[in-house]
């Protein structure tokens, strides 16, 4: 497992109306274990924000205790 998240991005990757690629909906590295629900959940919810041209300060994210009290951060 790595802790360095790259900051090479394609030049060619695709970016919505608002012209802001993915990589601008995602946060810090996850450090949820690798089976974990919370990670696929969490692009779900990054796909969806980039689709919809939502922006990107306009999303807040809630959590509750225990692991998913860091998901937060994935954004």
């Amino acid at each position: 497992m790595t802790y360095v998240k790259p900051a090479f991005r394609h030049p060619d990757a695709p970016v919505n109306e608002l012209g802001r690629s993915r990589a601008e909906y995602e946060g810090g590295l996850s450090t949820l274990c690798a089976g974990c629900g919370h990670d696929s959940i969490s692009a779900a919810i990054i796909d969806a924000c980039f689709e919809l041209n939502i922006e990107p300060h306009k999303v807040a994210k809630l959590s509750g205790i225990g692991c998913s009290s860091k998901t937060p951060a994935y954004f």
